[in-house]
């Protein structure tokens, strides 16, 4: 007694190399018992004829055989194993289940094109190179050379003002306009101190001969009261009289509660909290500019869900009275610094389902219609 050997189709490698293996000499196949219906197995003869079947029909490996064998040498052989000729009964092809096409070897031009592309990319390094290095020394050349009557030109370098004993500390330190701040300042003989989060550690700004100090604070996000006492602790040790808050629109409000904390003799620029809440309320900017008779867009603030669908079928309602000139449309906006979404410009009104699917959308960002979270209609102009 003895076992047939069974192929496992469904590894692409095993189907690899059973498909360029070479075809052993017929043998005296072994008797076999009948196949069942949920076996199906192939030949030598088989494979080296039917080929393009393994890409049309799914074939399913089957578990080892028990079959007549005889001693002879030759099936004692590792390479010339005997197959196991099995077929299922004669399906109808429409009953047959669809499979993936076996993978086809990759071609010499599939494995050589991205070796290729990357050693032409180390090559147009290094023919860059001597230009690169080329182009450094000439402006350092010229920086040598011209480089005092530049500055005679243009102002003196940072590091040649003469301090004038003040300390300013300069918040925001990875954005454009705090480096410029720190300039100007610097300009002027202040010492500057430039404050940014762990976050951002690594800025250019810090490097600059404009920056005297570069101090990290805490998250105000996550730990105002941390960024706080850190922010007073700098100016006492600095002995600041001058603190510019640099703000991102997420941290407005946290630095406008700097001014209380800070040391006597210490002076914020910031606008008082009220005012900064006002400033970055949407909704409150447009009716303190009305109050001024300035132009502003008209605004609609909704808090949940239900108030925006209420509020578009009021629109709704409204357009289908109105011209199409006439038709009013509205911008909808969160009040809060939305990073995500402050670019969509989804307006209204739309159709009920278009506004379901853009609700569905916020609440799966985590940026949902609340009382927390509230947002505002804004008329769009034309």
């Amino acid at each position: 007694m003895g076992y047939a050997t069974p192929i496992d189709i469904s590894d692409e490698d095993m189907l690899y190399s059973v498909l360029t293996r070479p075809i052993p000499p017929k043998t005296e196949y072994a008797k076999q018992r009948p196949a069942t219906p949920t076996e199906l197995s192939t030949s030598s003869d088989d494979i080296s004829s039917d080929n393009e079947s393994i890409c049309a029909y799914k074939l399913r490996p089957v578990t080892p055989v028990l079959t007549e064998t005889s001693t002879s040498d030759i099936y004692s052989s590792d390479t010339d194993t005997e197959l196991a000729s099995e077929r299922t009964p004669e399906a109808d092809p429409a009953e047959l289940e669809p499979a993936e096409c076996a993978v086809a070897p990759r071609t010499w031009r599939q494995a050589i094109e991205p070796r290729l592309w990357s050693v032409a990319t180390l090559v147009g390094i290094f023919a860059c190179a001597p230009f690169v290095v080329a182009c450094w020394a000439v402006l350092v050349a010229l920086g040598r050379t011209f480089g005092e009557r530049l500055a005679a030109i243009g102002g003196k370098r940072c590091d040649e003002v003469k301090p004038n004993g003040k300390v300013a500390i300069v918040s925001g330190g990875k954005m454009t306009k705090a480096y410029v701040i720190a300039r100007q300042l610097k300009a002027q003989g202040c010492r500057v101190v430039l404050l940014e989060t762990s976050k951002y550690w690594m800025v250019a700004s810090r490097a600059s001969n404009c920056v005297d100090r570069f101090a990290m604070v805490p998250l105000p996000e996550k730990d105002l009261a941390g960024y706080l006492d850190a922010v007073r602790a700098l100016a006492i040790e600095e002995k600041a009289d001058l603190f510019i808050p640099v703000t991102s629109p997420a941290a407005s409000e946290y630095e406008a509660q700097v001014a209380p904390v800070l040391p006597a003799g210490c002076v914020s620029w910031s606008l008082d909290l009220e005012t900064v809440r006002d400033l970055d309320d949407k909704t409150a900017f447009c009716s303190s500019a009305e109050r001024l008779g300035l132009p502003a867009p008209r605004s609609h603030r909704v808090a949940s869900d239900e108030e925006a669908h209420a509020f578009n079928e009021k629109l709704l309602a409204e357009a289908a009275t109105a011209t199409a000139d006439a038709e009013t449309r509205y911008i909808l906006k969160s009040l809060a610094y939305d990073s995500m979404h402050r670019l969509d410009l989804f307006t209204l009104p739309c159709a009920p389902d278009v506004l379901d699917a853009y609700l569905a959308k916020l609440h799966t960002d985590g940026a949902a219609i609340t009382q927390a979270r509230p947002r505002r209609h804004s008329r769009r102009q034309p």
